[in-house]
């Protein structure tokens, strides 16, 4: 329309003045708030010879992460988002972003920045708004875009890590000011909101004077804060993070996995360096269809590791690489994958099976339940409406009737045995793993209600502080009165909306699976089992050398981790595996489980493998630690469940050992 060709000319000026043309290589991001109008954008850039794709909520999840691959690989110039673009996603190769249509709220232009400003970014950021000048809106968005030039000027270059969290304490301070109009102007996504500086009489906003104000108190607060940093909590955070990450290797694992039941045909590709595979699965010979947004004929190419596929790209292999589809551990891609052989093993796995286990000395059940979580109540308030997250829980139900939750990473241990017979379900084992499965949700839920409730509680105890504080200075004593009562009003619906959506509650758990699990010892494994002595002897001579160094150590072998130990020094970490040996170690290797192989495939540097032999002797000797077990014993860590690792490998790999304390 007229006004959408008035904003096109000055915009392609803007972008040639950053070097943006048809084929100069430059990238651009652009928003809007329309379906419509970024059609409309996506036509005219590449009617003037740009490349251009539309990035928009009426697209499933897996279509947009691959219109986001596309455009992080550099296979188009233009990406045109609506506001599905505002949060979560990384566009970073871009440093130049336009605001087609400018959104009311200070903190959707902050979101919207937020795609480019971040980490990675290598580039100086211009950020443009595209205002019609001479209409109501026009000038309205004008005084909103004044007070964003105020605060950048005050904030300098922390102006979009810091913008939120000063606007939400910046005060009117005047008989004129509304409180109401003032959360309306950074949160709401009308212009009725103050935008145009209507409502409570007509300010439009807090002053240059407030904003400075409202800097200084935040600033003096992280001050405050970072002089308080309790630097252990932080590394112990950074640890916890690591350790529950899913990467790529698990990944190819897991396909692998199902390439072993029969249930899908996994072939590495020659395609780049590592982590491309070609998949195709067919009613006949797998008994179901990938799903037909990853394939429309039963086979794909995907690549299970960005920087594999970005080197591929770089490397010309552009014409396969960049078709890829990107299987990682957070690609809706997978999810996809999942969910369809999850419909296709369904049916089997609430039938049940027998499996075997070469780790334990007893048999065991073992049930898969999972459980909705869900966040905030039905309102109809957007801010309110419900976010459910499904969980699940593996569960273990031994001899004695005693269930519990159990690491994922103890799957790796199973295997197919057809020489078991079949066993039938107990019911007294359904109903302790239900009861399990119960405990688990019911805890979960309390974890996450804990956490709302206190945020809650917050967020009443600094709101319940504004209504004198923004009344005091009206003299006026029936004013003052009138625009309390009006801002009481507003923090108390504020407040109703926050108890809503910190709202948790659970559903009632589901059983998805079940195994009988037999405890099966071959001949071999007997010979090489640890003795406890062996084990405790290796254990204490472990921990104390790393005590010795500085390191905090727990021990976790009994929580299922795939690792015995787990120590910190500072930001360092090392998930440690420790093998005892009454004798030599030279001589009778080690033995580890599918879930240790797992983890430490996992891990990599962070994984540990210390070796102990001589244990007979009480105090035990060191023979080596090895860092990274998966890569100096590359060719024995295969998805097997139990790897024996002979002494002369053991004795051959002494040269790569790694620092041991």
């Amino acid at each position: 329309d007229e006004l959408s060709v008035s904003k096109w000319e000055p915009m392609i000026q803007r972008l040639a003045e950053n070097g943006i043309s048809p084929g100069s290589g430059k990238q651009l991001v652009v928003f809007t708030e329309y379906a419509d109008t970024a059609d409309w954008l996506v036509r005219a850039f590449n009617d003037v010879g740009f490349t251009a794709e539309r990035y928009s909520g009426a697209d499933d999840h897996t279509e947009r992460a691959a219109i986001q691959a596309r455009f992080l690989d550099g296979r188009f110039e233009v990406i045109v988002s609506t506001d599905a673009g505002n949060e979560g996603i990384d566009l970073q190769v871009a440093n130049v972003l336009v605001n087609w249509d400018v959104p009311w709220s200070l903190v959707r232009l902050e979101q919207r920045m937020g795609r480019i400003h971040r980490i990675g970014q290598e580039h100086k950021v211009m950020l443009y708004n595209m205002v019609a000048l001479g209409t109501r809106e026009g000038d309205a968005h004008e005084r909103l875009l004044d007070r964003l030039i105020e605060a950048a000027n005050e904030l300098g270059g922390q102006m979009f890590d810091s913008l939120n969290a000063i606007m939400e304490r910046v005060e009117p301070g005047s008989a004129q000011g509304d409180y109401a109009s003032l959360l309306r102007l950074f949160y709401d996504s009308s212009p009725a909101g103050g935008g145009g500086g209507g409502g409570g009489g007509g300010r439009g906003g807090p002053s240059l004077e407030e904003i400075r104000r409202a800097r200084d108190e935040h600033f003096d607060e992280l001050r405050a804060l970072s002089n308080e940093v309790n630097v252990d909590v932080a590394n112990a955070a950074r640890h916890d993070d690591y350790l529950a990450r899913v990467n790529p290797i698990i990944v190819e694992r897991y396909l692998t996995r199902v390439a072993n039941g029969k249930l899908l045909q996994c072939d590495k590709a020659p395609v780049g360096d590592d982590g491309f595979f070609y998949l195709s699965a067919s009613p006949g010979g797998h008994g179901w269809e990938l799903p037909a947004t990853l394939s429309s004929d039963g086979t794909v190419l995907v690549s299970t590791r960005a920087d594999a596929r970005r080197k591929a790209i770089d490397d010309d292999d552009h014409g396969r690489a960049a078709e890829a589809v990107m299987l990682g551990p957070s690609d809706p891609a997978l999810i996809v994958f999942a969910n369809g052989l999850r419909e296709r093993v369904e049916a089997e796995m609430w039938q049940g099976a027998v499996l075997a286990d070469r780790t334990q000395l007893e048999s065991y059940s073992l049930f898969v339940y999972e459980c909705d979580i869900i966040e905030g109540s039905q309102a109809h308030d957007a801010r309110q409406r419900q976010r459910k997250s499904t969980l699940s829980w593996m569960i273990r139900v031994s001899p004695s009737g005693e269930a519990r939750c159990v690491s994922w990473d103890t799957l790796p241990n199973l295997v197919s045995d057809r020489s078991l017979d079949p066993v039938a379900l107990s019911s007294a084992d359904v109903q302790a793993a239900y009861l399990a499965a119960q405990e688990a949700a019911e805890a979960e839920r309390s974890r996450r209600a804990e956490r709302l409730d206190s945020w809650v509680e917050q967020l009443k105890k600094q709101l319940r502080r504004l209504p004198n504080a923004l009344t005091d200075p009206i003299i006026d004593r029936d004013a003052r009165l009138a625009q309390k009562r009006k801002i009481e009003a507003t923090i108390a619906a504020r407040i109703a909306e926050a108890e809503g959506a910190a709202r948790v509650t659970c559903g009632e758990p589901r059983r998805i699976g079940w195994v009988q699990v037999a405890a099966v010892r071959d001949d071999e494994a007997r010979a090489e089992e640890v003795d406890p002595d062996s084990e405790a002897v290796s254990m204490r001579l472990v921990m104390q050398r790393l005590q010795a160094n500085g390191w905090t150590v727990r021990d976790v072998h009994t929580e299922g981790h795939g690792y015995d130990l787990h120590a910190e020094r500072g930001a360092e970490q090392r998930c440690v595996e420790v093998k005892g040996r009454a004798g030599k170690a030279s001589q009778g290797g080690v033995i580890l489980t599918g879930g240790e192989l797992a983890k430490a495939s996992q891990l990599g540097d962070e994984y540990w493998l210390y070796v102990v032999e001589n244990c007979i002797d009480g105090e035990g000797r060191l023979y080596g630690a090895w860092q990274n077990p998966a890569a100096t014993f590359r060719e024995s860590f295969i998805d097997v469940p139990v790897v024996r690792l002979a002494g002369s490998e053991l004795r051959a790999a002494l040269g790569k050992q790694g620092e041991s304390v």
